[in-house]
């Protein structure tokens, strides 16, 4: 896990706390996959910001906080690649309303967007580019459900 100063420093523009609260879901994540068993690995900055959250038994993953009635998919951010194609081999999303996590291949997530013709949303503020992803087509891909 990245430090929590410098993290927060980098998302200085953070007006609406998702960084923040995206933040305590990687640190609830981290303690749970570490009670499991998991060898965890934090991350430098520098792998943060290339959305790398935690190595999970020695593979890059990123973790999403998300509500179960939307799962927003972000593919592009001011022109350049969103979470969905940075360099994370696993996308490991915690459910927060409903208390699941949801572990992907960032591969299958990429593929799954591809092949199917979800729309596309955003935030003009951001220049940003989303999708909202079914929770039965994510359920269709997800290789691990953790009951936290």
């Amino acid at each position: 896990m990245v430090d929590e100063m410098a993290y927060h420093k980098y998302n200085a523009n953070d007006k609406d706390g998702y960084a923040q609260r995206g933040t305590q879901s990687e640190i609830l994540v981290k303690d749970i996959l570490i009670d499991l068993g998991y060898d965890i690995k934090d991350t430098t900055l520098l792998e943060n910001k290339k959305g790398k959250d935690l190595y999970v038994n020695g593979y890059a993953a990123d973790v999403k906080r998300r509500s179960s009635k939307k799962c927003f998919i972000e593919v592009k951010v001011n022109n350049k690649p969103g979470w969905l194609y940075k360099d994370s081999t696993y996308i490991i999303f915690h459910f927060y309303d409903i208390d699941y996590l949801y572990i992907c291949k960032t591969e299958d997530l990429r593929m799954l967007y591809e092949l199917n013709d979800y729309k596309s949303c955003g935030r003009k503020e951001y220049n940003e580019e989303l999708f909202v992803l079914p929770l039965d087509d994510l359920f269709n891909i997800t290789k691990k459900i953790i009951k936290v």
